[in-house]
């Protein structure tokens, strides 16, 4: 029988690779999104989680010139469980999307919040049919701000390409 403290590394442990398959679904997620989406790597920016309590949500590098990988860009959030990662899409010389992935695991497969604060949709990330009801809710969505004008229906901001305020 384990001790109360056995029975604590074990919780830890749990914690600790459930925050680990998280991360990995987000970089399947991402990947799969890109391809899905046929974006040409020229034409995608990520962006950092720079944390709850700053006045701009997500940042690129400090550096002028320089990019993130999903990998650099990609933030752990201790308050909701959740990765982070902020994608910008150039779509012209005169307009960007952004909107941020945020994957936590529930119940062995990914979380995927669109919108901050809406209930998850669960994600079997080895399943391209279900990666793609995301994919195709997120570019639905997307689509149809753009065609009402709309700045944030699922938390992206719709705005020209050299005034990004994500």
């Amino acid at each position: 029988m384990p001790t109360k403290y056995e029975e604590l590394c074990t919780a830890s442990k749990e914690w600790t690779d459930r925050i680990a398959r998280a991360q990995g679904y987000l970089y399947a997620l991402q990947k799969a999104f890109v391809a899905y989406s046929q974006i040409p790597p020229d034409r995608i920016e990520y962006l950092k989680w720079a944390g709850p309590d700053q006045p701009t949500k997500y940042a690129g590098p400090d550096e002028p010139g320089r990019k993130y990988s999903p990998v650099a860009a990609a933030q752990f959030d201790d308050e909701t469980g959740q990765w982070r990662l902020g994608l910008i899409l150039l779509l012209s010389a005169r307009s960007q999307i952004f909107f941020a992935f945020r994957v936590s695991e529930r119940n062995g497969k990914a979380a995927v919040e669109i919108r901050e604060g809406d209930a998850p949709l669960l994600v079997d990330v080895q399943n391209p049919g279900e990666c793609v009801t995301v994919f195709d809710a997120i570019l639905n969505q997307i689509k149809d701000a753009l065609r009402e004008g709309k700045g944030s229906i699922i938390g992206f901001q719709v705005g020209k390409a050299d005034e990004a305020t994500a």
